[in-house]
């Protein structure tokens, strides 16, 4: 139960109890203090609880400290989640490409609903604001937003991820001093701390309005450019066996002439393949074997002639 125990700056009587909280409203808890007298408090002070920075407005003419907490009324029939997890979230936006959705939800009882990119300009002529939104889901593209299709030069985009949980179920938050609450939230396995709203649906399940990138500006694409060879790349045999050297396969089919690198031009490698040497061997051979028949014949002609001349001159 919450008590207004002073009337100071409230349009409600002391001592009204607010005694019906609604879940998903934000309440503000205030507090105030009041400088004894003699005393001042220095330009630069803090007002913390538990370590806790908090919201504090100072009036130096009254010595009254004011001092505010933004809260968020909690269901007591709801199973709190503790933390949700987002995986395959992509936060990159490149000039003339479609934004590339894909996120998901690995927490249990939460599940994706959308996602959205939007940007805005103002108009400088009229001062008027103009909205541009894609998404996912239709419904997050609002009224007042037109659509867009490619990430443009020069323009500040938006993105949001927005997810639902099971009927009776609710992101576990802190409350905290900033007038926004503190939810356990990782991204691709890194710890953020990012603005959310919350909304509590009629089926008893809660969205929740993720934050996760702003002022977003589309890069140009990267585009890899094939290298540029002033000459072209010669390359460097060391093995008579099939090689792959620098990536680069050589076959032993032939004789090749290739010019070693940063040499002399005249400086040449021979390459010989083994298989030719080894039928020239053969050549080679055969052709002395030929020759080494002729001669014995000749030898055996001529050892069968000298007996039969010795013969006849006998007679």
């Amino acid at each position: 139960i919450i008590t207004c125990d002073a009337a100071y700056n409230s349009s409600l009587p002391a001592g009204t109890l607010l005694d019906t909280l609604e879940e998903g409203y934000d309440y503000e808890y205030s507090v105030l203090l009041q400088i004894k007298e003699g005393y001042r408090l220095a330009e630069d002070f803090i007002v913390s609880i538990d370590g806790t920075r908090y919201v504090t407005w100072y009036n130096s003419q009254t010595g009254v400290i004011y001092v505010s907490l933004q809260a968020q009324a909690k269901s007591n029939n709801a199973q709190y989640i503790d933390s949700l997890d987002l995986v395959d979230v992509v936060k990159d936006a490149v000039v003339g490409k479609v934004p590339t959705f894909g996120a998901k939800s690995t927490t249990d009882h939460v599940s994706l609903f959308g996602e959205r990119w939007w940007y805005y300009y103002i108009d400088q002529n009229t001062g008027d604001y103009y909205y541009f939104a894609t998404a996912t889901d239709p419904s997050l593209v609002y009224d007042d937003e037109d659509p867009f299709n490619t990430f443009e030069a020069n323009r500040h985009y938006f993105y949001e991820i927005v997810v639902v949980t099971d009927a009776g179920y609710r992101l576990n938050f802190e409350s905290g001093s900033d007038y926004a609450q503190k939810y356990n939230i990782t991204i691709n396995g890194e710890a953020v701390d990012l603005e959310v709203y919350n909304e509590i649906l009629e089926d008893g399940s809660a969205r929740y309005y993720i934050c996760v990138a702003e002022d977003v500006v589309p890069i140009e694409e990267q585009v890899e450019e094939s290298p540029v060879y002033d000459e072209e790349p010669v390359a460097t045999v060391v093995s008579y066996d099939n090689t792959y050297e620098e990536n680069t396969y050589v076959e032993p089919t032939a004789t090749l002439l290739i010019e070693k690198t940063n040499e002399d031009t005249d400086n040449k490698l021979e390459v010989k393949k083994d298989t030719k040497n080894k039928e020239a061997t053969k050549e080679e051979k055969d052709k002395s074997n030929v020759g080494l028949i002729v001669f014995l014949i000749i030898l055996i002609a001529i050892a069968i002639a000298i007996p039969i001349t010795v013969y006849k001159k006998k007679q």
